[in-house]
């Protein structure tokens, strides 16, 4: 974490999201999983591989502002991706694993890629892209994280192909990562007591017995108290959403 703050508050705070997830298919071996320290983007009218990645945000609390995200990735080993290459990411919908992704089982994908141009990787250096959009998207709870897909602008043509590291070479040294800047969502104390009065209230507004998302808790939340970030403490503390999960499906 970086923290800036001034006259005693925090304006913003910088978080490293680590890889936790890396892999790519292949079209050519539909049905095999690539276990590789690297992932492959290509182009070709049989061998297509498509890239997926996923980070870990569980240290950026639900609801707060993205100033900015840049996904980071050392690309290596180009063909082409010079002139004719370049690729574009876009949200993955759907959970996958590393160890058992293949072509026929990938998941599913938002079909808005980020960026509106196609990017064209630099080759034995470190890349970096903005997908603050994405990552704010994540954070909101408006679409689950379930990392990103990369696929290359000419997956027809021949050797229009590159690729990057995963954490899994080189002892994670040329990992992905993505750098995020955030302004963290405000909190306030309340006690004990008032904790079930606003998992009560929360109940009421969503006016549903079954077990709710947490977006649905948060916007509710927010209705209640004006904003989507309280503090509930409790002995050494925690925050209230999740302490609210927990009173709402016990009921």
């Amino acid at each position: 974490y970086n923290l800036v703050s001034r006259g005693g508050f925090v304006l913003s705070i910088t978080y490293i999201a680590k890889e936790v997830k890396a892999n790519h298919t292949n079209k050519y071996e539909p049905t095999t999983v690539q276990h590789r320290d690297f992932c492959f983007v290509n182009g070709s009218t049989d061998w297509q591989y498509r890239a997926f990645v996923q980070h870990d945000f569980s240290g950026i609390p639900i609801g707060s502002k993205i100033i900015s995200a840049k996904l980071y990735v050392y690309a290596f080993d180009g063909n082409d991706c010079y002139t004719d290459g370049g690729c574009k990411f876009d949200m993955v919908l759907s959970e996958w694993e590393e160890d058992s992704i293949t072509w026929d089982t990938e998941p599913d994908i938002a079909n808005t890629p980020i960026p509106a141009e196609w990017i064209v990787p630099t080759m034995d250096a470190w890349n970096n892209w903005d997908i603050t959009e994405i990552v704010q998207r994540w954070i909101s709870y408006d679409y689950p994280n379930n990392g990103i897909q990369f696929v290359n602008k000419n997956e027809d043509s021949w050797r229009t192909n590159w690729s990057f590291y995963t954490r899994r070479y080189s002892d994670g040294e040329y990992a992905t990562y993505i750098e995020v800047e955030y302004e963290p969502v405000k909190y306030w104390l309340i006690s004990d007591g008032r904790m079930l009065e606003l998992a009560n209230e929360v109940r009421r507004i969503t006016n549903s017995e079954d077990k709710l998302t947490i977006k649905q808790i948060m916007t509710a939340l927010k209705s209640v108290t004006g904003d989507s970030g309280i503090l509930f403490k409790s002995g050494i503390g925690a925050f209230v959403p999740f302490v609210i999960v927990q009173a709402l499906t016990s009921f």
